[in-house]
């Protein structure tokens, strides 16, 4: 039990240099992160090959008033690259990729650190409302899109002082489009929720 104690003193001690060492204001974040991501439409009209599997996000903060701050966010849903066969005699079976479904929301955040405010590592929530584009893209290059609304809520976990640093999180997104035509396809209504947690590099100042 005792060493018990010992370690956790450690532990504690070594937190809270770190912190001490490490303090600093913070007050704009950048950030780029990458990583999966998972989406439910209604109605449902995503073939196979469109269903959401990864994504990205980019975001700016800028911290006002100390742990509460304003920021922008760009949340990029995407599917997986498909490859498809070139057949036109002349490629000699080359082959080509493209991107089927992207969901891109673009949102104004209002972020709240509600631990380690100035510390090396601070936990936060983020919460964001703007504007969203879903964007059907075909084997030939023909592209269709729909835009609507989007709201988000996110939580992240950033380690790191003032400069380069870390940031593990996740953000859920709801869209709404009101009409989405492709081709002959003519589908209104159309709402979904979905989630993208990722791995990213941030740069705090």
């Amino acid at each position: 039990m005792k060493y018990v104690k010992k370690y956790i003193l450690i532990i504690v001690l070594f937190h809270i240099s770190i912190n001490l060492v490490f303090a600093n204001d913070q007050t704009y974040v950048i950030g780029i992160g990458v990583g999966g991501a998972s989406y439910k439409e209604k109605p449902e009209f995503f073939y196979d090959s469109e269903k959401i599997t990864k994504g990205r996000n980019i975001n700016f903060e800028w911290y006002l008033f100390n742990s509460i701050g304003l920021g922008l966010k760009t949340v990029s849903l995407q599917s997986p690259d498909s490859v498809y066969s070139k057949s036109d005699g002349t490629t000699g079976g080359e082959q080509g990729i493209y991107q089927p479904l992207t969901i891109d929301s673009n949102l104004i955040t209002i972020n709240w650190i509600i631990s380690g405010e100035k510390d090396y590592s601070r936990f936060g929530l983020t919460f964001g409302a703007g504007n969203s584009k879903l964007t059907k893209i075909t084997r030939d290059g023909v592209g269709y899109s729909s835009s609507g609304s989007a709201t988000s809520l996110g939580i992240f976990f950033d380690w790191g002082a003032d400069g380069f640093g870390a940031r593990l999180g996740y953000d859920s997104v709801s869209n709404s489009f009101g009409e989405f035509k492709s081709g002959s396809r003519n589908v209104k209504n159309i709402t979904g929720t979905g989630g993208l947690g990722y791995f990213g590099l941030r740069w705090a100042f």
